[in-house]
Parts: structure tokens; sequence; C-alpha cells
């Protein structure tokens, strides 16, 4: 039997960001698929423990967080037991597991995967400096020595050569996927009021006043029937309740929550377009998702984006202000031919992100790794 053991800072559940959904999804297709995957995860936000079912196993191992980072004394522990024959992968999303799993890998001469999960945010100006330095220093270590190197996009290819002297005949670019039912054909038309959805994690990058303060814009100055659902939940939702208040906007929003499955699903069935007003991203899943239902999408033109949304084909790409995504709106609704166009376009585009042809890619590396045949570094 294949083995995977795969070392993350958070996983889902408890939590449910775009890493962690990305990292139980792998994991159960691996499953699927003959694999047994190892979690390696810290149990900050619950106790320590491990859960098993048949070729699944997440180790909640015990935990504290220091500056946002999960920290975990016991996965050195954890690692000196994985079996010798597991591919080991590890996400290079946050402090202490990607030095941990180089410094474990290297004793026990073993090889791993080093998986960039996308660029961070910005911080504080006192945590920008401390990360800066954490990548010139241990992470720029943990890069080196890794035997391959998965990133989401060809963007990022550049960046992780430059910033961390990485050989890019080492790295290995696979995009996320998306298991949604593909519509059958491009949407027609829109309802009355227009529908906007929103899915995501409610945090400060994801930028959802600004998207609120759109929505007034647009009932403002152009008087023509919206509605949108956000789903999701987060640290910032009680700053976004606030603002729905201050705006007026109660009848033209509905806060679903965190909704996963066939219910999610439905919500994009029930969308008209998919808007997001982040001013970060690395890879949106929430895109992928909202192209398989054939929803026109209204976003950021910004880096991450950029890369999943192609302006004028399947959606419209905007500056970061509550104008530019108030006139998007209007443009999706009165120009002639547009929202079908970008249906269109968003239906075609979505047969690039099968999660079926992103796990074979995700085995052809562990394969490549576990066969042996890399030469050494």
């Amino acid at each position: 039997m294949k083995r995977l053991a795969q070392i993350v800072s958070y996983y889902n559940p408890p939590h449910v960001g775009g890493m962690e959904m990305r990292a139980r999804e792998r994991a159960e297709r691996l499953a699927e698929k003959g694999w047994l995957v190892e979690t390696l995860t810290s149990a900050e936000s619950t106790y320590p423990h491990t859960v098993k079912d048949e070729r699944l196993i997440v180790r909640y191992l015990k935990s504290r967080e220091i500056a946002h980072t999960p920290i975990m004394p016991t996965l050195p522990i954890a690692m000196m037991k994985i079996p010798r024959d597991s591919a080991v992968q590890v996400e290079m999303a946050m402090a202490y597991c990607p030095e941990i799993t180089a410094l474990i890998c290297k004793l026990r001469r073993m090889p791993y995967i080093a998986r960039v999960p996308g660029t961070p945010p910005g911080h504080s100006k006192l945590r920008d400096v401390l990360l800066a330095f954490y990548q010139g220093t241990a992470l720029r270590w943990a890069y080196k020595n890794a035997s391959l190197v998965i990133v989401l996009t060809e963007d990022d290819v550049a960046l992780v050569t430059e910033r961390y002297h990485v050989d890019a005949q080492r790295i290995r670019v696979i995009a996320n996927g998306t298991d949604f039912t593909a519509l059958a054909s491009p949407r027609s038309g829109f309802q009355d009021p227009f529908r906007l959805l929103f899915t995501g994690r409610v945090a400060m990058q994801k930028n959802i006043p600004l998207l609120l303060e759109s929505l007034r814009l647009f009932i403002n100055t152009y008087s023509l029937p919206i509605h949108l659902n956000l789903v999701g939940d987060g640290e910032d939702m009680p700053r976004v309740k606030q603002t729905i208040t201050d705006l007026s906007l109660q009848e033209h929003v509905d806060l679903k929550g965190y909704v996963t499955g066939k219910e999610l699903e439905s919500l994009y069935e029930q969308a008209d377009a998919f808007v997001m007003t982040s001013t970060h991203e690395s890879f949106p899943q929430v895109l992928l998702e909202a192209m398989a239902k054939g929803l026109p999408i209204v976003a950021s033109n910004i880096h991450g984006v950029r890369t999943v949304v192609e302006h004028g084909t399947t959606g419209l790409l905007v500056d970061v202000k509550k104008t530019a995504f108030a006139a998007a709106f209007h443009r999706l609704i009165t120009e002639n031919r547009l929202y079908q166009k970008l249906s269109r376009g968003s239906l075609e585009a979505a047969a690039k992100y099968d999660w079926d042809m992103t796990i074979e890619k995700y085995t052809g590396v562990y394969d490549e790794l576990l066969g042996g045949t890399l030469s050494k570094r």
C-alpha cells in the first residue's frame, strides 16, 4: 500500500480555510485510490487525539499558538514514527512545520515535498519584518532541502526560484481542482433581483465591507434590484454585521453562515454571479466552484485571481474600489449579451480544474519521489 504523510499547521475539521479544506480533500481522494494518508496537524482549537477511518489517519497534536502560529512540541516525535516508505509532504504556509519537517527528514534521510499554498497577505510592519527574516533563513533552508516543490500556478515558479533559490527543475505546477458538478450548458439569463454570491472565510483580507459599500453604491446610483447571499463565517463577522446595519442593507443581504456539501452547491446554482473583493489571494477555490456553475465572476484585479479569471472571458477584473465593483455589476445586468458570454467562458474554463486530473498529477509526483528517480541534492 502506498503511503502519504502530510504535515499541515491546521486541518479541516475544525478549521475551514482554503489550505485546510484542500488538504482534507486531497487526503480523501487519495484514500479512494488506495493510498494510506496520515495527517499530522495541530490540536490548537480542540484536544490532542487521533481520528482513524480506514485509509485516513489524522493526528491532532498538542499545540500552543504563538504569534498566530501553532507550535507542536510532539511533531518531531510523531514524524520519527512515519514509515520510511511514505511520501512526505509539508504545507509551507506557516512557520514551524516546514523547518521541523526538513530537520527530521534530513536526520532520517527521507525525501520530502514542499507545497506552496500561495503568497501570504501582508500583516503589521513588525510581523512583515519578522516574516522576511524567517523566509530568508529557516524557510529558505527548508525549501533548499526539499526534493520537490509543488506550486499552484506558473506565476509562482519565478517567486519560489527567486525568493528561495529553488532549482526550477525541482518545481511541479499542480492547480487546485473542484468536484462540483458542472452545468450542462451556459446560463441564458439572470433573475430579478440580480443575485450576487460571496463564499469564503469572513476575514479582513476578503474585504467584505468594501463589497457591502459597493452594493449600497450600486443601489443608490442605478436603482436596480440586487441581492447578496454571503456564505461563510470568521473573525471579521461582527464588523460585517455592523456594516450591514450602518448601510441599511438588511433587506438586500442574507447571511448564510458556514455551509458545505450539496447545500453549498445549491447556493451557487441559485446565484447569478459570483463576487470577490479580496485584497490578497493565492488560488481561490471558490472561483473554480463558481465557474463549474457557469457564473460570471466580478473580482479584484490581483495576483492569484488573475491566474483563474480571464477578464472579458470568464468575468470582470476591476480595481479594488467600490465604484469599480458597482459599475461592473451594472455592466453585467445592462450590457447586451455580456452576461451570456461570461457564463459560457466560465463553464468552458472550469473543465481545466477537474479534481480527478489534479489527483493524478499529485500521485505522479509522489511516485516520482518514492521511485527514486530524483537526482541527489
